[in-house]
């Protein structure tokens, strides 16, 4: 096997001009016209076009002053049968240099056999090269690359016994085997066998190798650059095949997949993508990859939790949209935040959009979460089990004909250890009992096939949440009973279709089930309250990209939504019975309040790449939506764009501007207790940027951003007359607000040859609202103040500094350990005795009237936490266990979350949520 030289070695190839960043579609142009060996030529056709009197001279043709120059020839593997049997090979490559001589990008021309091309590939992307210059100066270019496989001549062993070559071609096939890997059973590819000290073949694709060998005993090692080493003694008898299987244990230094991780081109200026490698193992997340998105910058930490709301840039959770696989979700988390609705197993990358998103996404004005599920590959049966003290979990994954299906399931069990435990617990005569019983489960089943050009996805996926709390037995309480139940239940059927060379089309639909259903018992008070909801939708989506040349790439598509739902509230309404100088009621009497709703929203979407230099890529796009929600009907037109451009090879600036509506909550648009004249919220995102890549492996990412809402719901008072019956408004469009600031990333990759990973992100921000607020609502008092407009003041989920630390360390005999430490301002919150306090005399209680207190005027003290993780790995032949424990808030620290008051509102008390958290789980995988 060999190479064929180059430059002054003599390479023989044939070598063309490829887009050259500096000179733009000219050069290209020209430099696609000839292509000669040894030296390149160029020329620029004459046009058809008047000529003027005077004509001025054309621009200088670029010429290629120096040719590139091979430095670091990578030898291929040979493919092992196509060795055994001398077959000799060639693999015609492209082959794109950059300008400081390293490769691109490597595309197959031609090969004489199939089984050539992928070694030949994977070596040119190793390659090096002195950079071609173009009128002296280092440029990109690409050349067509010849890669000759030639069986070398075998030299016979000198060991003693060894047969010579002649014999060996005439010996039967004696000694077979399989390697894989130790822990997961993967095929293990061009592993090297060596017996007694010589190599003699390399596994195949599926991990297998036969080899011809007299009787006799045989020393054989087993190596590859991604695992340990592996030796032992076999024996062949006369007349015999021996038949081995070898699991090889992956390096302590590579606990991640054998992957080569590249950078990809970037198009979006605010996008973040978290790949499965780096997002299992993070602390403080009790080992589910998506809470890992909470560490990012441009999101905010949930107040008063251990998180699950997706707070970015001090804009509400309801702003920010969730796909999974291109399809919105309505809840990506469990009651509390503790974990996902998807199961680890199913994760593959999920893509983080803080700001300045495309066009593809609707329905959200601050940010946008996408998780991709993985593509199938379990050519054997595969499965995992997770169990720790909050859930248990379960998945597999089987083979059957050309589909591949896997399954997953979990269930939390906290209901039940906090049942034992308060049922454990003494209790005096006549002292209640309170009893909160939270539980979850979730299901995930997929089916996947490729079919010719079409590659089917079948994802079935559904969580049920249910909340209950009961307190009963005291004499000195009012005895309650409350239930809380979510479910959803979605299917995905989707189409990738590649049409042709670089023209795909993705087509998917997505029937789905959400129901909502609240209910709560007051039995002193002879009072109930029930809210049910039952929600059916469908989705249709289409996504069109096409590759039309080298400089234009267009996306586009369709994003239809239908859906209805059937809304049936039961809620206890007061009898006013004396109205001095405030009202006192009982709850005798109840009112149903019911509504039929439907909703389509249509969408329309394009997007166009340009790339009129190789440095600068500049994208607009356009989103075209048309909401109609009830008695709600809207038109949005949503102008976008973002340019990037990379002014060195590892410095890049980029800018992006946005405009994002969506419609307001449901709860919002309903006449009764809404509006449905409300105008669609409104942001429009101003973004500004630089990337620096430090090394191959750290990049440092700045941004700032100014977002400027408006159109936000806001409380009113104000009321029309329609057939002499008075409507109130309840809400207008008369909220605005606004949020800038500035956030860095700073992160070194996940890899496979690298022992740490992680990151650290700092977000510096100020998010402020201004809107309307009505006396019937300040603060407790409940007075009958008209609207009035409030001062500007800081959102509810502003917080100035966010500092959030995450490393994680592979260390040798299977262990990884990691921590997270976040430090972040304190929330703000509108100090309630700050009021004017008086005595109720009606109620028998004191009140406080918060008219006149500035709202969110103070915060909350400082948040800041440490999380620590340690995994520890056993590795046998046909599975691995993995025991792993987490500490939440490692040092104790009793961090405040809100003010309990004294009844005279004269005394406050810190209330703080768990001090400390351990968590303790076992996990399993074959």
């Amino acid at each position: 096997m060999h190479e064929q030289p180059i430059g002054r070695k003599n390479m023989h190839c044939w070598a063309a001009l490829a887009a050259i960043a500096t000179f733009g579609p000219a050069a290209t142009a020209a430099a696609r016209s000839l292509a000669v060996p040894g030296i390149l030529l160029a020329a620029i056709e004459e046009q058809n076009v008047p000529k003027t009197k005077r004509e001025e001279a054309p621009p200088p043709v670029p010429k290629l002053t120096r040719p590139p120059e091979l430095t670091e020839f990578v030898s291929a593997t040979y493919p092992a049968e196509l060795l055994a049997s001398g077959t000799r090979g060639e693999v015609v490559l492209y082959i794109d240099i950059t300008a400081d001589g390293g490769v691109d990008k490597v595309e197959v021309v031609s090969s004489s056999d199939p089984a050539f091309a992928a070694p030949a590939m994977s070596a040119a992307t190793k390659f090096r090269f002195i950079p071609a210059e173009i009128d002296f100066k280092p440029a990109a270019i690409r050349i067509e690359y010849r890669y000759v496989f030639e069986p070398e001549e075998i030299i016979p062993d000198a060991i003693a016994g060894e047969p010579s070559i002649l014999e060996s071609e005439l010996l039967p096939v004696t000694f077979t085997g399989l390697v894989r890997e130790a822990g997961n059973r993967k095929p293990v590819a061009a592993a090297v066998i060596s017996i007694n000290g010589a190599p003699v073949t390399e596994t195949d694709a599926d991990g297998r190798f036969d080899i011809r060998r007299a009787p006799g005993k045989l020393q054989v090692r087993v190596t590859t650059p991604y695992h340990q080493t592996y030796e032992t003694d076999e024996v062949i008898g006369q007349d015999e095949q021996l038949q081995a299987k070898y699991y090889l244990v992956i390096k302590s230094t590579n606990p991640f997949e054998v992957v080569v991780r590249t950078r990809a081109e970037r198009r979006e200026v605010a996008k973040i993508q978290l790949q499965r490698q780096e997002l299992e193992k993070v602390p403080g997340t009790f080992g589910d990859p998506v809470r890992v998105i909470e560490n990012l910058p441009g999101m905010g930490r949930t107040p008063g939790g251990l998180g699950g709301a997706l707070l970015v840039r001090g804009d509400r959770p309801s702003s920010t949209s969730v796909y999974l696989d291109g399809v919105d979700i309505p809840l990506l988390y469990h009651f509390g935040g503790l974990t996902s609705i998807i199961n680890s197993q199913f994760l593959e990358s999920i893509d983080f959009y803080p700001g300045g998103f495309g066009a593809r996404y609707g329905e959200a004005t601050a940010g946008v979460v996408e998780v991709h599920s993985r593509d199938l590959d379990c050519n054997m049966v595969r499965g995992a089990a997770k169990v720790d003290f909050i859930d248990a979990s379960a998945y597999s994954c089987v083979p059957v004909g050309d589909w591949h299906i896997a399954a997953a399931a979990r269930r939390s069990y906290v209901d039940l250890l906090i049942g034992a435990v308060l049922n454990s617990l003494p209790r005096e005569e006549g002292e209640g009992s309170l009893t909160a019983a939270p539980y979850y489960w979730d299901y995930q089943i997929k089916a996947a096939t490729v079919i010719d050009d079409h590659k089917i996805d079948l994802f079935a996926f559904g969580t049920d949440d249910q909340f209950k709390v009961i307190q009963t037995g005291s004499a000195e309480s009012i005895n309650i009973n409350f239930k809380l139940h979510l479910g959803t239940h979605r299917f995905l059927a989707r189409d990738r279709w590649r049409l042709r060379d670089k023209m795909t089309l993705t087509s998917q639909i997505a029937p789905g089930f959400q129901l909502q259903n609240l209910s709560s018992e007051y039995a002193e008070l002879d009072a109930s309250t029930e809210f049910g909801t039952n929600i059916y939708t469908i989705d249709w989506r289409e996504d069109f990209t096409f590759e039309a040349t080298d400089w234009l790439t267009l996306r586009a598509g369709i994003d239809h939504r239908f859906g209805t739902a059937a809304l049936n509230v039961v809620a206890p309404i007061p009898t006013d019975l004396v109205r001095f100088p405030r009202p006192t009621f009982d709850y005798t009497n109840t009112e149903e309040f019911g509504r039929d709703l439907s909703r389509y929203n249509h969408a329309y979407w394009l997007e166009l790449e340009l790339k009129p230099l190789e440095s600068l890529r500049i994208v607009p796009g356009l989103r075209v939506e048309r909401w109609d929600f009830y008695k709600s009907q809207k038109l949005s037109i949503m102008p976008r764009a973002t340019v990037r451009w990379q002014f060195e090879e590892d410095m890049a600036i980029k800018v992006a501007y946005g405009l994002y509506e969506k419609l307001p909550e449901p709860n919002y648009l309903i006449d009764g207790t809404g509006n449905p004249g409300l105008a669609p919220e409104r942001a429009h995102h101003f973004i500004g940027g630089y990337e620096y890549k430090i090394t191959e492996l750290i990049d440092l990412d700045l941004q700032g951003f100014y977002n400027l809402r408006s159109n936000i719901p806001t409380q009113s008072a104000a009321v029309r007359y329609e057939n002499g019956r008075e409507i109130r408004q309840n809400f207008d469009s008369a909220g605005e607000g606004y949020t800038y600031g500035m956030e860095i990333l700073l992160r070194q990759l996940a890899t496979a040859d690298s022992n740490f990973y992680g990151w650290i992100a700092y977000t510096l921000s100020k998010s402020r609202r201004r809107d309307r607020a009505t006396g019937l609502f300040q603060g407790g008092s409940f007075g009958d103040e008209p609207d009035k407009e409030t001062q500007e003041y800081p959102s509810n989920f502003d917080q100035t500094h966010i500092l959030t630390v995450v490393g994680q360390w592979v260390l040798p005999w299977g262990l990884e350990a990691g921590f997270r430490f976040r430090l972040v301002s304190g929330n703000p919150y509108t100090p309630r005795d700050a009021g004017i306090v008086y005595w109720d005399a009606d109620r028998d209680t004191y009140r406080i009237d918060n008219s006149n207190v500035q709202r969110n005027s103070e915060r909350m003290p400082m948040f800041h936490q440490l999380d620590v993780r340690v995994d520890k790995t056993w590795t046998y032949d046909l599975w691995k266990l993995t025991a792993y424990l987490e500490i939440i808030n490692v040092y104790y620290q009793k961090n405040v979350e809100q003010y309990q008051y004294s009844y005279d509102y004269d005394k406050r008390v810190p209330l703080t949520l768990l001090p400390i958290l351990p968590v303790l789980g076992l996990k399993g995988e074959f």
